[in-house]
């Protein structure tokens, strides 16, 4: 019996552990990111003289995957409070 919980708290965890995985691989690309950056047009408008910077490119998909986060987080507080229970 005590194998079965310990498989059941590991399923528990493999949805973490995934989104972990997958926030870690876009972590070792920020080298990458910031090449490609140094290549592009980063002018917000086409006759302005302000360039966003290359490095700070990186800052926008922590922010992105932050933000999804919290709306899966927000969601499945939705689903547990009003679809499951209703």
């Amino acid at each position: 019996m005590e194998e079965v919980e310990a498989v059941k708290s590991i399923l528990r965890v493999l949805p973490i552990w995934s989104t972990g995985i997958l926030f870690n691989v876009s972590v070792t690309q920020y080298s990458l990111i910031t090449l490609q950056a140094e290549t592009m047009n980063r002018r917000i408008f086409p006759n302005s003289s302000f360039q966003i910077p290359s490095g700070s490119l990186n800052s926008f998909s922590l922010v992105s995957y932050t933000l999804s986060i919290m709306a899966y987080c927000n969601c499945t507080a939705f689903h547990r409070n009003f679809v499951l229970y209703s």
